[in-house]
């Protein structure tokens, strides 16, 4: 039987976390915990170099759901 896994992409398209969430609540609790690892800059910023704010940078990440 298939299983649907959630991956969440950062603003560049990459998966956060390099082991894909069995949930989508799971996905969208660790949002907070990545968004706080740029804390101590302030901001993310991209590979294009555009920076990020903080209190913005939820609104910039993807989940994506797929069937492994």
């Amino acid at each position: 039987m298939a299983k649907k896994l959630y991956n969440v992409l950062s603003p560049d398209g990459f998966p956060i976390t390099c082991e894909p969430f069995k949930t989508k609540k799971a996905a969208l609790e660790f949002v907070p915990h990545w968004c706080q690892r740029y804390q101590q800059q302030g901001y993310y910023s991209t590979a294009r170099r555009d920076q990020i704010p903080l209190h913005e940078l939820p609104d910039y990440l993807r989940l994506v759901s797929f069937v492994e």
